[in-house]
């Protein structure tokens, strides 16, 4: 199943450096953006469909990003991250769907459904440009994009699965785990936002290699798994 990828250089070749900056931004901003407002509405989606309508009140069911946008999480922390690393690093965030317990059916069971939907998205939608890319193989503007929107949708997958608050994979050991489990868990969860802060700023400072050692191996596993499924269409 060998690929001949063309980079973005290949792809993006234009004459004018206004016209390869607007392509760049295609390039990175299609897939980013719905990766991300597709994650967030799989939340709100599968939060109603538990029993808790909050996000649909809220308007979160919309693929309009601005109701999504978080003007600290989603425009000055990534610049901070970009700016103060060098611009080896960013970070951000969108904003959390609002999400009540309250009305789901079975709350620990559902709030776990809830926060995997939005990583299975995630999934979903790195098998579909996966496809394409194979479609494709790897060539043209297109071609390039898919590649960009593998990569992006695993990322988002996997970070969002790390099972450190207030990330998602933490709702979802939360939900999973048993009950005589809770009681420590909460004893801890004081202290549970400190790991990735911790992690993040190291990264960002170039002393500890978040993404080489702990988010590389996680991402190129799931790869050869989207290949593995994809291998009888290819």
């Amino acid at each position: 199943m060998a690929i001949r990828r063309c980079s973005v250089s290949e792809a993006v070749n234009p004459e004018f450096s206004l016209l390869q900056a607007a392509l760049l931004v295609l390039l990175y901003g299609v897939p980013l953006l719905a990766g991300l407002i597709l994650h967030e509405v799989a939340h709100a989606r599968v939060a109603a469909w538990c029993g808790d309508d909050s996000a649909r009140r809220a308007g979160r069911f919309t693929l309009n990003p601005l109701p999504h946008l978080d003007l600290f999480g989603s425009v000055l922390l990534p610049l901070l991250f970009w700016f103060g690393s060098g611009g080896r690093f960013v970070f951000g965030f969108l904003k959390p769907v609002p999400i009540n317990p309250m009305y789901m059916r079975q709350p620990r069971r559902d709030l776990a459904l809830t926060a995997a939907a939005g990583p299975f998205s995630n999934l979903l939608q790195a098998l579909l440009w996966q496809a394409l890319e194979l479609l494709l193989q790897g060539q043209g503007f297109i071609g390039a994009m898919a590649q960009i929107g593998v990569e992006i949708n695993l990322l988002l997958c996997v970070v969002n699965l790390l099972p450190l608050p207030p990330l998602d994979g933490a709702q979802i050991v939360r939900g999973l785990a048993p009950l005589s489990w809770l009681q420590p868990w909460q004893a801890l969860s004081r202290y549970a936002w400190i790991p990735l802060p911790a992690l993040l700023l190291l990264q960002a400072a170039g002393i500890f290699d978040l993404f080489g050692v702990i988010l590389l191996p996680m991402i190129e596993a799931v790869r050869q798994l989207l290949l593995l499924i994809l291998l009888p269409f290819n």
